[in-house]
């Protein structure tokens, strides 16, 4: 991945009900939507009607668990003049494919953790480079009854890592050695976390989605956290030793599935013991900047926290939520470039 010339992702801002926030979001960002879509098929493989067929298979379950996000995908579809069935593709992406190549090291730190007393939970992106030139910043601004959004996404995404102005916040892990089932994407289990007003809420979610792939997710409030290990149907809460802070990279932790830890990515472990070691050095004086530091960090490097092309992937991104004071933290690019911006609701 080349450095940076553009220190920051774009902004994209939609408001209006769940078709006209697709509407607006279709219409603005229309060739960026049909870029990334020839980029999937080219990455898949597939023909068209192949990926429409892919994508379509998805249809019944999110039109059954939310008809708004129907709504939603189908104004993206209008608002950008592509087929509803690839503005589906770009809610599934690689979903039941064997192109998924995702690492992550995502944390969460009560106030206990840190110095000024406030929770802060993030992750940096570990991804394809090409992933870099489709991110984006949603800031979704409804005019109905659910939350104002910041999130980072990709191209006619509708859900993934962000904040609410509830302070609810997602972020997640790729974990491998599944086969794919019947289930919703992971993305719309993101976007319906980030229109939760309590972690309560968030909760029910957790214990009664059915996924069709595993992954782990970190979600938080202001001041708690928790994390989920999903794989097929069954999905158990990961707790550490250390209740005040938690780290989670891409193999199973959780006791429940630790049998199915095949080491995909042999490098995981390592970031995991290295992020924990990081935190344990400045346990209890963490700030937002030393947060910047550890996703910056280079030891094991390629295959490092901050990663440079290890298994073909990249650091593209980092993020960090402070949900007490409603800010999100942004990275463009490798930790070690340091090209962060802050984003607040209006």
């Amino acid at each position: 991945m080349k450095k940076n010339e553009n220190s920051e992702f774009p902004l994209v801002e939609i408001s209006g009900n769940h078709y006209e926030m697709g509407y607006d979001l279709g219409k603005q960002i229309s060739n960026l939507i049909c870029e990334y879509l020839d980029w999937i098929r080219f990455k898949t493989k597939e023909t068209k009607i192949e990926s429409q067929k892919r994508s379509m298979s998805f249809y019944n379950l999110i039109k059954d668990y939310s008809s708004n996000y129907i709504e939603e995908i189908t104004g993206i579809s209008e608002g950008a003049n592509i087929p509803f069935e690839d503005a589906m593709l770009c809610q599934v992406r690689f979903g039941n494919t064997n192109n998924n190549n995702d690492g992550c090291t995502a944390f969460g730190y009560k106030e206990q953790s840190t110095l000024s007393s406030n929770l802060y939970i993030g992750q940096n992106q570990d991804m394809e480079s090409e992933f870099l030139k489709f991110g984006y910043i949603l800031k979704i601004n409804p005019s109905i009854s659910i939350p104002k959004i910041i999130m980072f996404t990709f191209p006619g995404q509708i859900g993934y890592a962000g904040l609410n102005e509830y302070g609810i916040s997602n972020f997640a892990n790729a974990l491998y050695n599944y086969k794919p089932q019947t289930g919703l994407p992971h993305y719309i289990l993101k976007r319906k976390i980030l229109e939760q007003k309590t972690l309560k809420d968030c909760k029910k979610i957790l214990d009664n989605i059915n996924l069709s792939e595993a992954g782990n997710v970190l979600i938080s409030d202001s001041n708690e956290y928790i994390d989920y290990e999903f794989y097929n149907k069954e999905r158990y809460s990961y707790k550490t030793d250390n209740q005040n802070f938690v780290i989670h990279t891409n193999h199973y932790l959780t006791e429940e599935l630790m049998k199915f830890e095949d080491g995909t990515l042999p490098d995981s472990p390592i970031r995991l013991k290295r992020m924990i070691e990081l935190t344990k050095n400045i346990y209890g004086s963490i700030t937002i900047d030393s947060v910047k530091t550890m996703l910056a960090d280079h030891d094991n490097y390629p295959a490092s926290i901050c990663r440079h092309g290890a298994d073909n992937m990249d650091s593209i991104s980092g993020y960090i939520a402070d949900p007490k004071n409603k800010t999100f933290h942004v990275r463009k690019g490798f930790g070690c470039e340091m090209n962060w911006k802050s984003y607040k609701f209006n």
